[in-house]
């Protein structure tokens, strides 16, 4: 059986979760994804982002 850790893993962190840290991340990463389509992103900060482990766009 695995943990939360490990299936926590394999997910994205969601807006929607009712952990309140999950949500307030997966808020941000929702917020860095539509600063980067309406290109308000600097290039410094789109490549800190894409040196994140498993980043998407």
């Amino acid at each position: 059986m695995n943990d939360a850790r490990e299936v926590a893993k394999d997910t994205l962190p969601s807006a929607k979760s009712e952990d309140k840290e999950e949500s307030r991340l997966g808020v941000w990463c929702d917020q860095q994804r539509q600063a980067y389509r309406d290109d308000r992103l600097s290039k410094e900060q789109i490549r800190l982002l894409q040196s994140i482990p498993d980043w998407h766009w």
